[in-house]
Formats: C-alpha cells, sequence, structure tokens
C-alpha cells in the first residue's frame, strides 16, 4: 500500500508539466475565428485557410456545437494562407491558445421561464376553482 501511495505521488509529479500546456492557433478578430494547425516557416506563423473554427456559438446551435474560446491575451503574430505551396497572405492576427467548449442553451431559457409561469398560473387557477 505504501508502495502505490509513493508511486501515485511520483506519477502525478511527473505529469505537472503536461497540465499546463494548452493548443494555440492563429486568432483573427475581425473575423472572430481561430485558425489551425500552424506551422513556423522560417519566422513566420503560418494557418490554413481552410481550417478554421469559429470564437462564437452561431444562432440555432445546439448544446453538441463546438465553440473554440481563445484566451485574452496574444503572443506573436501569425498570418492566413491558402495552402502551404500558396503563400499568399490572406489575413493575419495573432498566437492565441484556446480551449473547446460547447454551445450553452441559454438562447431558450426564456421559454423555460415562460413554460414554468403558465404552467403555475394553470395550477393556481384549478386551485381557485376548487
Amino acid at each position: 500500500m505504501k508502495k502505490l501511495k509513493h508511486l501515485f505521488i511520483i506519477l502525478s509529479l511527473l505529469a505537472i508539466p503536461f497540465a499546463g500546456k494548452s493548443q494555440t492557433g492563429c486568432y483573427v478578430a475581425s473575423e472572430n475565428k481561430i485558425y489551425f494547425p500552424v506551422v513556423s516557416i522560417l519566422t513566420l506563423n503560418v494557418a490554413l485557410l481552410s481550417n478554421s473554427h469559429s470564437t462564437t456559438c452561431p444562432a440555432g446551435s445546439t448544446s453538441a456545437t463546438q465553440v473554440y474560446i481563445p484566451s485574452p491575451t496574444g503572443s506573436a503574430a501569425c498570418s492566413i494562407v491558402v495552402s502551404l505551396t500558396n503563400l499568399t497572405i490572406l489575413n493575419s492576427g495573432v498566437m492565441r491558445g484556446y480551449t473547446i467548449t460547447n454551445c450553452n442553451l441559454d438562447d431558450y431559457s426564456w421559454a423555460l421561464g415562460l413554460g414554468a409561469g403558465v404552467f403555475g398560473f394553470v395550477l393556481i387557477k384549478r386551485r381557485q376553482k376548487l
């Protein structure tokens, strides 16, 4: 039992350097999109135009829709290109870490409140008639 405890502590300490690693992408604020993967070509950070993801939940999204939330601060400049063979720069952004979450259902909370209110109103009216 004591060996198992020591093994757990050692494995926990070894995992610390990997816990804080976040994924990075090229964030373009004017489009509300993050592009990845980012490849370094000489001194230029390049992301492909074909692989972009939204940083805001689109209208009508469900809880299964994924959204990419960028970190608040950026580090280095990056560019969006058509492909790695065609390095025509289409847009530029800032390298940022991001986390992937699912869209919430707050857009539909008014319907839940309305339904609960109508149900309560009907229930009160029925009790007053009895």
